[in-house]
């Protein structure tokens, strides 16, 4: 696939170019676990094992999941730049290494390698047009969210509150992460009920919704090991489930440290935060929030009329809520 693609770009470039692409997605590649790939095979693999497909093609699914794979490493290279992320999966960020500029262009050209993959394994199939839109889709949604991000960062902290922040949650990932691999497994398995993958969107939303509820709690709590990344949220004045529990819990005292630390660089006012999380048993409302969320998509699961459906989505469900991410 890469050599696909860097052949693509020596027609309109050079060499240079063509191994500079390939230097980019390989250096992400290796730092990732892969999961949305294997959420693509995974999906594409039981389905047609359990309907008894006979025409099968396990090839194409593994080139669909890097596909997803490659839109989901230039949407973090565009994350790591707006937020001036240092590191990403325990590794410094691109454009800390080779800088903004070059990054943006780079993010920009593996976003766009993917339609030119999508085009050159899959542009003879009947639901080309089908995934080509869920993977436009994932590119907007993700553009809106990080846009909403941005905005509302610029907010004071006692505007922030739950009903906004489960909007914002239940897209930051759930395309990308999820919906997608899925839904593109599906079309290349031949599905194509568009009133079960509307049912199942709505299903992996509220599952991306407790995977960032988890990526905020670790963002405060988790370490360059075990999270990947050093956590900036509270400095940076992010609108993450924690400041919004604290805000709902917190007396009138409460709220006026809220008002005056959070989204302030000074370690002291950082650490202030950190203290009134503990004071507030944050630890123990973040665990009943994420029980609530996954016996919430649990009973949307059962509603899907399909058993199979039924399994996949309950094996990611529980996938996310038992990782450590």
């Amino acid at each position: 696939m890469l050599n696909d693609v860097g052949d693509i770009i020596k027609r309109f470039g050079t060499t240079e170019g063509s191994n500079w692409f390939i230097k980019a997605i390989e250096y992400h590649l290796e730092k990732s676990a892969c999961n949305i790939l294997q959420l693509t095979t995974l999906t594409y693999d039981q389905y047609i094992k359990s309907k008894n497909i006979s025409t099968q093609n396990h090839q194409l699914a593994y080139i669909m999941g890097y596909c997803t794979e490659f839109m989901n490493i230039s949407v973090l290279m565009l994350d790591d730049i707006m937020d001036d992320g240092a590191y990403r999966r325990g590794h410094s960020t691109w454009y800390k290494m080779h800088g903004i500029g070059l990054a943006i262009n780079d993010a920009f050209m593996i976003e766009h390698s993917v339609y030119m993959l999508l085009k050159h394994y899959f542009g003879h199939l009947p639901f080309y047009r089908q995934i080509l839109e869920t993977f436009h889709e994932t590119v907007f949604v993700a553009a809106c969210i990080q846009s909403l991000d941005l905005i509302y960062a610029k907010n004071p902290v006692n505007t922030f509150n739950m009903e906004t922040y489960r909007i914002m949650a239940a897209n930051k990932v759930a395309y990308d992460h999820f919906y997608l691999p899925f839904a593109t497994a599906l079309y290349l398995a031949g599905f194509s009920d568009k009133t079960i993958l509307n049912q199942s969107k709505n299903i992996l939303r509220e599952v991306g919704t407790f995977y960032q509820i988890k990526n905020d709690y670790l963002d405060c709590y988790g370490t360059l090991d075990t999270f990947g990344k050093i956590g900036t949220d509270i400095q940076d004045n992010k609108y993450s489930w924690l400041v919004v529990a604290a805000m709902e819990l917190a007396n009138e005292q409460q709220q006026q440290i809220i008002n005056e630390c959070y989204g302030k660089k000074d370690p002291e006012k950082i650490q202030e935060i950190k203290n009134l999380y503990s004071t507030l048993d944050l630890h123990s409302v973040y665990a009943v929030a994420l029980e609530e969320s996954y016996q919430k998509t649990k009973s949307q699961i059962y509603d899907i009329p399909d058993k199979t459906i039924q399994e996949i989505l309950l094996k990611i469900a529980t996938r996310v809520y038992c990782s450590e991410m």
